[in-house]
């Protein structure tokens, strides 16, 4: 995949990621993780989902209107992320193709957001 692909908003990390090469063994074990990621995230298991990170977990706001640039590190940081917005996902749907038309994430400030 060349730059062009992901398109000049992207960012250098995130399309560092999606370029990046795995064997099928490290494939099964990202997809295998990302399950289980997902799962917890879905049955609002913060245990769960912090059990799926490293200890050294970064989350970074890199855009938008809500403290671009912004970083909660380690664990204790990722429970921080999780519980200072009230995150809502939605998925347009397009009838005509029976497809969604992308994602939409609306994320509201719970209360003061604390390193």
């Amino acid at each position: 995949m060349t730059e062009t692909t992901f398109g000049s908003q992207v960012h250098p990390r995130v399309r560092d990621q999606l370029q990046a090469r795995l064997d099928e063994g490290e494939y099964d074990a990202v997809l295998a993780q990302w399950k289980a990621y997902s799962l917890a995230e879905d049955a609002r298991d913060l245990n769960g989902l912090v059990a799926t990170l490293t200890e050294d977990c970064v989350y970074e706001l890199v855009g938008g209107d809500v403290e671009p640039g912004h970083r909660w590190e380690g664990h204790d940081g990722a429970r921080a992320f999780y519980t200072a917005f009230t995150v809502v996902i939605v998925f347009p749907w397009d009838p005509a193709t029976g497809r969604f038309r992308g994602e939409r994430v609306i994320a509201v400030r719970d209360r003061a957001v604390d390193a």
